[in-house]
């Protein structure tokens, strides 16, 4: 049974009118905004009908994923913010030390941190247990004669999830960045019974009438949109600020100007703040607090 918390903080019920939800419309829509295939708890419903009386308890949680999976994550902001703060402190006439500072942010910026190296054995290899599973149940439900043809589809839709994934991989063997944040999205897990709507209820009640209120699987593949449209936004910026410190450094001190690298900088700083505003407070402070136990 899916939820629907109204701006008020309202929780009601959403019956649906279909007890399953095909995994292939699942899989495509989750693809369609990543490589990858989260890991998922419950069922998947359609939000058809919604019950203004019935309450839910208030214990909706943010999509969740170990904290081992999250370090790489902060690592990358910990790195950001300390070549920022380098970046800004040459700006200053008085610097104390610009040398040291300018070899601080090379090896920060134009070395290999090793943001995953504890956690890349660990990265799944093959979709989700439980997309496996209920389409095994699925096509156990169908005739003798649907069948094949239903294999042949889920054989399309692993291929098609596999070649994705070499892909993303390929990429990720040469930007570790996108390698860390790619560990905490790929090993996400899910409510698949319920979604917290966040607009006003007059907007609510309008998309319930015209029978267009979103059901869990889009606002799921929205979700995965965002981590990736804000971890893009952390790649170029970064990208960017990488070019920028090599070209500084062909200078000699006298014409240096860093004030487009920390304008990169703060770029990627901002887009990787609001990728990490999407992680639950608590989950994201445990991650950093072990960070600074470790450094």
């Amino acid at each position: 049974m899916a939820s629907v918390r109204t701006e008020s903080g309202l929780y009601v019920y959403v019956e649906p009118k279909e007890r399953w939800v095909s995994r292939r419309t699942v899989f495509q829509s989750t693809i369609a905004a990543s490589v990858s295939i989260v890991s998922m708890s419950g069922q998947f419903v359609l939000a058809d009908e919604v019950e203004e009386s019935s309450v839910l308890p208030q214990t909706t949680t943010r999509p969740y994923a170990p904290t081992e999976f999250l370090m790489p994550a902060v690592r990358v902001q910990h790195v950001i913010e300390r070549a920022y703060d380098l970046a800004t402190s040459l700006q200053v006439p008085s610097s104390p030390d610009p040398q040291a500072a300018l070899t601080e942010l090379e090896f920060l910026l134009l070395t290999p941190q090793n943001y995953t190296s504890s956690v890349l054995n660990t990265i799944a290899i093959q979709p989700a247990p439980q997309y496996i599973e209920s389409y095994k149940r699925k096509r156990q439900e169908l005739s003798l004669l649907e069948q094949p043809g239903a294999a042949m589809v889920q054989n399309g839709e692993i291929d098609t999830w596999k070649r994705l994934k070499r892909q993303e991989r390929a990429r990720e063997n040469t930007d570790e960045i996108r390698a860390a944040l790619n560990v905490y999205t790929a090993n996400l897990n899910f409510n698949a019974d319920s979604y917290i709507f966040n607009e006003s209820k007059a907007l609510k009640s309008k998309l319930i009438r015209e029978d267009k209120l979103p059901d869990v699987k889009t606002v799921i593949a929205s979700d995965m949109g965002m981590r990736y449209l804000y971890r893009n936004q952390v790649l170029t910026a970064m990208d960017e600020a990488r070019a920028e410190l090599r070209y500084q450094l062909t200078l000699s001190s006298n014409a240096m100007d860093v004030a487009d690298l920390v304008e990169l900088l703060e770029k990627a700083r901002n887009a990787l703040d609001t990728w990490l505003s999407l992680i639950d407070p608590p989950d994201l402070r445990e991650a950093q607090h072990a960070l600074a136990m470790a450094t």
